[in-house]
C-alpha cells in the first residue's frame, strides 16, 4: 500500500488550532474553574505548575502533530468524499479510541470516578479532533 501524500501545511496549522484550543478550553473562562476543581489543584498550585510546563507544552505540540498527521493518513486512505463524512468518521474514532480509553482509564486508574472530569477532557479531545480534521480537509 502506497502511504499517501500529507499536507504538512494543514497539519502544523490543525496542531496549532488543538493547542489554542486546549489553552481556550482549560481557561478559567471556559471550563478551567471546574477542571481545576475537579482535580483538587488552587490557583497557587497551577500557577507553581505552570512554570515548568514550557517541556509538557512542547511534548503536547508533538503529540497534536502525530495526531493530526494521523489523522490526515486515515481519511487520506480511507477515501473519504465529503467533509460532513469527514467529520463523522473523526468522531467515531474518537469514540472508538480516545473515548473509551480515556473512561476505561477513569473507572480503572485507582482514583475515585468523577464523570464531570471524564466529561470534560474527553469532550475537549473530541472537539479537537474535529477542528483538527475541518483544518485538514478544508486546507
Amino acid at each position: 500500500m502506497i502511504f499517501p501524500a500529507v499536507n504538512f501545511l494543514a497539519v502544523l496549522l490543525a496542531a496549532v488550532a488543538s493547542m489554542a484550543l486546549g489553552f481556550a478550553w482549560y481557561s478559567p473562562y471556559v471550563l478551567g474553574k471546574p477542571w481545576m476543581r475537579l482535580m483538587s489543584l488552587s490557583e497557587k498550585s497551577l500557577k507553581e505548575a505552570q512554570k515548568k510546563m514550557g517541556v509538557l507544552y512542547s511534548y503536547s505540540f508533538i503529540g497534536a502533530i502525530i495526531q493530526a498527521a494521523a489523522i490526515t493518513v486515515v481519511l487520506k486512505m480511507a477515501y473519504i468524499p465529503t467533509f460532513e463524512d469527514a467529520l463523522l468518521v473523526s468522531g467515531l474514532l474518537w469514540l472508538g479510541f480516545i473515548g473509551v480509553t480515556q473512561f476505561t482509564d477513569a473507572i480503572f486508574s485507582g482514583k475515585k470516578f468523577l464523570p464531570h472530569l471524564l466529561a470534560i477532557n474527553t469532550s475537549y479531545q473530541l472537539v479537537s479532533i474535529l477542528l483538527m480534521t475541518s483544518i485538514i480537509y478544508l486546507v
